[in-house]
């Protein structure tokens, strides 16, 4: 866990603790509260009769069904990717082909491709539709078909990177465990955003994304955060903000913005877009030392503020 001494050192970093103390208390978060998994919908044919083929296919890769009838049994059978024709339900039954068969089908179909490997199916067996869902959240299936409608009933997306020191905050229906940008002023703080030595110095893959990595400052999405609740005895923690250090006092009211492009970052200023927050307090720093009278800034050059926090 890192940390800055304002008498030793003229800049600090956002995420960066404070001072000497204990350990603070720190949740795992993760930054997927927007993060959707891509969801198509098939629904079997209502009409499926012999003869017919089916096909489903999901980034090139193709699952068929082939309806035949056997001329020895006269039953309906079902050939899966070009395989040997047999019945979906033993010992068989005659045509026509029945909805339900050609839904397990087609279900079957898929499980024996390569499909399975980028995409989990589902089959309501009230309703006869297939379900296709993305195993990774971001990652759009490209799904066409053949005397099929597919439908994409759900559009893959990715939450938005959340930088180092900012509070987050979870929103009412969002998954627990999980946190997001504050962009409402009816969502509810959780903490602050810890700066992690392993994402900031080493490049580490995005995972089941393709974004690009390297000496981050920030959670990805879909990667568990350190998010501090409890700064207990250290001075606090190096918070994004929007006005000078120097114009802060202890008195203040800590306000987080909602503002787009300033989620989380703090100010002691109210307005509509800069909520109130209760469990925090301005840290300023004070006392001797060689660099207290320089102005606090990150190495990006933005403006940073010591917020202490004490989260129910």
């Amino acid at each position: 866990m890192q940390k800055t001494y304002h008498r030793r050192f003229a800049m600090a970093y956002p995420g960066k603790l404070e001072g000497y103390g204990t350990p603070p208390q720190v949740l795992s978060l993760v930054n997927s509260a927007n993060s959707l998994t891509d969801i198509w919908e098939i629904p079997a044919p209502t009409a499926p009769a012999v003869g017919e083929t089916y096909s489903i296919t999901v980034n090139d890769v193709t699952a068929t069904v082939e309806i035949s009838e056997n001329p020895v049994t006269n039953f309906v059978e079902y050939s899966l990717n070009g395989m040997v024709p047999e019945p979906i339900t033993p010992p068989g039954a005659a045509a026509p082909p029945t909805v339900a068969d050609t839904a397990n089908a087609l279900l079957k179909a898929i499980q024996f491709s390569d499909i399975f490997q980028v995409a989990i199916p589902r089959l309501d067996s009230v309703t006869n539709v297939l379900r296709l869902e993305a195993c990774n959240s971001g990652e759009a299936l490209t799904v066409s078909a053949a005397n099929l409608t597919p439908t994409n009933v759900q559009v893959a997306a990715l939450s938005t990177p959340i930088p180092f020191g900012i509070f987050v905050a979870q929103r009412s229906g969002d998954a627990r465990g999980t946190a997001r940008l504050p962009t409402l002023a009816t969502d509810t703080f959780l903490g602050i955003t810890l700066q992690t030595h392993a994402i900031e110095k080493m490049m580490v893959s995005a995972g089941n994304t393709n974004q690009t990595r390297q000496f981050d400052t920030q959670y990805w999405a879909d990667e568990a955060m350190d998010v501090v609740t409890k700064t207990l005895t250290n001075d606090g923690v190096w918070v994004r903000s929007l006005v000078p250090e120097a114009t802060l006092s202890e008195a203040d009211t800590v306000h987080v913005s909602i503002d787009a492009g300033t989620e989380g970052w703090v100010t002691n200023v109210a307005s509509a877009t800069a909520i109130a927050m209760p469990y925090a307090r301005f840290r300023p720093v004070t006392g001797v030392g060689e660099h207290l009278n320089e102005p606090r800034l990150s190495a990006d050059g933005e403006q940073i503020a010591l917020v202490s926090i004490n989260m129910p």
